[in-house]
């Protein structure tokens, strides 16, 4: 293998099973992930995964506090004459001057099918919403978040039981192949990138912790679908005597009582179920308080008496 081959920019543990793959085919020359932060309770500065491989790997690893105008990345990048440029969960926008010095300018793998779901949480939001599929992206990297003209894609589809944990933890092989694969093809002259079509994109924004409260006048289907999206971060959950209760395991049905949302309906030793809009209702079996172990609803019940309609 040439020296020179990829420069990699990526920081969480998601990024390993591609560091892995690419490596069994290519030189990684140079990886480049963020600075150590904090971590913790007690916030002690703790290195990214990233660089954790890279040291253990024997791969150079810089960690600069700044892209634009780092005259000296651009230096040092210029000197590796890299052949192409990763970019994944880096957690940084990319600028031009840095993107466009590898020969095969530099790609981003997004987890949509792109111009769908353009933005943090692609995952996320395609559970959220309920899609049958989604998709892996390998774009060419431009200013603009996600914009960039496509190189390959891949459809995959998601099950109508699956978490956001579950569909990464099983797509996360399949993807890191995929990456590797169309590398190939687009450095073996195999592949010609094409515009995205701008007027049909999507967004796909941060998820924020709020997102995670229970609403429970929205249809169970609805809020089903969010418990699978924010599984794992930030969880759905409701507040009771102060103290954050978030949802483990859970199932939407069909109500005809007629109750207000939010209506406790019924608790026993396998469920608490609770009344939600449009003739639906959310059956909780598990739950977990705040600073708690995970435990039954009706366990929680016994310490923490409910109220007839949760807040």
């Amino acid at each position: 293998m040439a020296s020179g081959e990829i420069v990699f920019f990526g920081t969480p543990a998601l990024c390993l099973p591609f560091l892995e793959e690419l490596s069994r085919f290519y030189s990684i020359s140079l990886i480049i992930t963020q600075p150590d932060r904090p971590a913790g309770r007690q916030l002690k500065l703790t290195a990214p995964a990233v660089k954790k491989y890279a040291e253990t790997h024997s791969i150079p690893c810089i960690q600069p506090d700044k892209l634009s105008g780092n005259r000296h990345l651009l230096r040092e990048i210029s000197a590796l004459n890299p052949l192409i440029g990763i970019t994944l969960s880096y957690g940084r926008l990319v600028p031009r001057e840095i993107f466009s010095l590898p020969r095969f300018g530099t790609v981003n793998l997004h987890f949509s099918l792109l111009p769908e779901l353009r933005g943090a949480a692609p995952v996320q939001r395609a559970l959220e919403k309920g899609l049958a599929f989604t998709g892996l992206t390998v774009f060419a990297l431009e200013e603009k978040l996600d914009s960039g003209p496509i190189w390959k894609q891949h459809k995959v589809a998601i099950d109508p039981a699956e978490t956001t944990e579950d569909f990464m933890n099983r797509i996360l092989p399949e993807a890191a192949v995929f990456l590797r694969s169309t590398i190939g093809e687009i450095i073996g002259g195999l592949l010609t990138n094409r515009e995205q079509d701008h007027l049909v994109a999507s967004q796909a924004p941060r998820l924020l912790k709020e997102e995670g409260r229970i609403d429970w006048s929205l249809p169970a289907p609805a809020l089903y679908n969010k418990w699978r999206a924010f599984t794992p971060w930030p969880g759905l959950y409701f507040t009771s005597a102060g103290r954050q209760v978030r949802l483990l395991q859970v199932r939407s049905r069909t109500d005809r009582s007629g109750r207000p949302p939010g209506t406790v309906l019924s608790l026993d030793q396998e469920k608490l179920t609770v009344s939600c809009a449009a003739g639906t209702a959310m059956e909780i079996i598990s739950l977990q308080p705040a600073g708690k172990k995970a435990m039954s609803a009706h366990a929680f019940s016994l310490g923490n008496p409910l109220p007839r309609i949760l807040p």
